[in-house]
């Protein structure tokens, strides 16, 4: 998925005029693309959140509106849920590899909207227009880098028809950010923790440098060990590896 391709990049271009247009918000918007008629924020009631992140945001964001978990929540970590979301149903999953959620069950789900947070490329943009184009249900995909996470709370905020809420989160993740530069700051590169991330049944799964699944480790002041192997997404390593 993280393969950039030539036949790739040719089925994107379609894709690359109507993300301008419909960012909405110029080049700053968290807001990637928007496919289908959105409904007014007053009318938004049900959510589908396509993967994880997108479920989390909603859950912090508008719990009442999101339909359920993409994923099998354990009853260990439903304790530590608020009550609002701790007995959702798990509902499937629509983003990134191994979607569990056929375009009947989506239906059936009746959503007033389809909201997608994360990775935005050539495969989610296609993926999300493909959906909206097959069910006729709106879709919204928004960027999800930590960096990003002020203005995707406001955005998201106005989209859901929760936009007072939205600002007052907003306000406490720029203060949360703030505060987590200045303590990177304080901190020399070569005296921050090393910390190798364990993704995968064997703990054998991680991120190279510059994948969204490991900007918490940088973001809190640590050193991704597996950096050192280069750029991209999420890699098989082996034992030896992780040992050296």
């Amino acid at each position: 998925m993280k393969r950039r391709t030539l036949l790739g990049a040719l089925a994107a271009a379609p894709l690359l005029p109507l993300l301008a247009a419909r960012a909405g918000e110029g080049a700053t918007s968290t807001v990637a693309a928007t496919f289908g008629r959105l409904p007014a924020p007053a009318d938004v009631r049900r959510v589908f959140a396509g993967g994880a992140p997108a479920s989390a945001l909603l859950a912090v964001l508008a719990p009442e509106k999101l339909l359920g978990w993409p994923w099998n929540v354990s009853a260990e970590a439903r304790a530590w849920l608020p009550p609002a979301v701790r007995g959702l149903p798990q509902v499937g999953r629509l983003a990134g590899r191994g979607s569990t959620m056929s375009n009947e069950t989506l239906l059936q789900l009746q959503p007033d909207l389809i909201l997608d947070v994360g990775t935005v490329d050539a495969t989610y943009l296609s993926a999300m227009q493909r959906v909206a184009e097959q069910t006729g249900l709106p879709c919204v995909l928004v960027h999800g880098r930590l960096a990003e996470h002020p203005a995707q709370l406001r955005e998201v905020g106005r989209l859901l028809g929760v936009a007072a809420r939205g600002e007052r989160l907003a306000a406490w993740a720029e203060e949360t950010i703030a505060l987590a530069g200045r303590v990177r700051a304080a901190v020399p590169p070569e005296k921050r923790p090393r910390v190798y991330y364990a993704r995968g049944a064997g703990g054998l799964e991680t991120g190279l440098a510059g994948s969204i699944n490991m900007e918490t480790i940088d973001f809190a002041g640590g050193r991704n060990v597996a950096a050192e192997s280069g750029r991209g997404g999420i890699a098989k390593v082996s034992l030896e590896q992780v040992l050296a």
